[in-house]
């Protein structure tokens, strides 16, 4: 059967490094924190963060009042700047795409999610899933920026002269 994809995408700026933005955003601990949809998310990887291509992750989702078990795959890697993630069991074929740049003192955030679904999944209620996809990916993508924004910020010396 014929599949089509949703985009989902949204960005924000955030006062922190992208090294701080980027160490907040792999750590699993953090997850159920900013992901307003997540019950439960482990790392499968020996460092237990997602630290390069190959690293996986179980989460268990709520989604419409249902509970949707997956597993993603790092598929793209790049220190303080990128982080793709890809679905590789569960009912849903998604990507998720992390891309941090500089913007001033802070970082861009660059949210993306792209869901596979068959023709036809969602009949008449296609635009209400999405609109609730979309909500629920923004109030994230918020919700990270604003716990980043929290943690402690990191102590500077200057030398007196």
């Amino acid at each position: 059967m014929e599949r089509q994809i949703i985009e989902l995408k949204d960005s924000l700026i955030s006062e922190r490094s992208a090294t701080e933005v980027f160490d907040y955003l792999l750590n699993p601990a953090n997850f159920s924190q900013w992901n307003t949809s997540l019950l439960e998310g482990s790392c499968h990887c020996s460092c237990q963060t997602l630290s390069g291509i190959g690293c996986s992750l179980d989460m268990v989702f709520q989604f419409l009042g249902k509970k949707v078990n997956t597993c993603c795959m790092v598929i793209e890697y790049e220190q303080d700047a990128q982080l793709v993630l890809k679905s590789i069991s569960g009912p849903l074929e998604f990507i998720i795409n992390f891309d941090l740049a500089s913007a001033g003192i802070g970082t861009e955030i660059n949210f993306q999610v792209y869901l596979s679904v068959m023709r036809g999944f969602f009949e008449q209620s296609q635009m209400v899933v999405q609109n609730v996809l979309q909500h629920i990916f923004s109030n994230s993508l918020v919700l990270l920026c604003l716990l980043v924004e929290k943690l402690e910020q990191p102590k500077v010396l200057v030398a007196l002269e």
